[in-house]
């Protein structure tokens, strides 16, 4: 199965250092990404609507009808195969096809206990209202990560 194939790409991937300007759970913004790619150029992203996988720290789509692999880790655009080649390469940054979307962690359980600030690189925000005297509280946080990383890491 071609998945193993690039599963063992991504293995070889995480042993280099590369820049990486943020590994966040960018799920949202990889679908649209990907959504994006299938109305623009329908002959490289077919099917449309594919299952989004997650593979090691990527978001993945693979379109069968023209073998490619297309990926998101944090901002990065990554994709293989197919008439793009066997190697790994990267297509810029998610920024740079699209409006990135914010998290809103209103109500949200955090459970992330990823050891690397890269992880963790979003725009995010939330409101909470204090029940007893009738309060909106909203909040808003911004977290970059500059400079480059290896294996995920790098300085927030």
């Amino acid at each position: 199965m071609r998945l193993n194939s690039f599963k063992r790409i991504l293995c070889c991937l995480s042993i280099m250092t590369f820049s990486i300007a943020g590994i966040a759970d960018t799920r949202d913004n990889a679908i649209v990404l990907f959504e994006y790619a299938e109305a623009q150029f329908p002959e490289l992203a077919s099917p449309p609507n594919t299952e989004t996988q997650e593979i090691q720290g990527f978001y993945v789509r693979y379109y069968e009808n023209s073998k490619i692999y297309l990926g998101v880790q944090g901002d990065n655009v990554w994709a293989v195969g197919g008439s793009l080649g066997e190697q790994v390469k990267l297509y810029g940054k998610l920024r740079d096809y699209l409006e990135l979307q914010n998290t809103d962690l209103s109500d949200a359980l955090l459970s992330n206990r990823r050891p690397y600030c890269t992880f963790y690189a979003d725009n995010t925000f939330s409101s909470v209202r204090d029940i007893q005297r009738n309060l909106l509280f909203t909040g808003d946080v911004s977290i970059t990560v500059e400079g480059d990383a290896v294996e995920g890491g790098g300085s927030a």
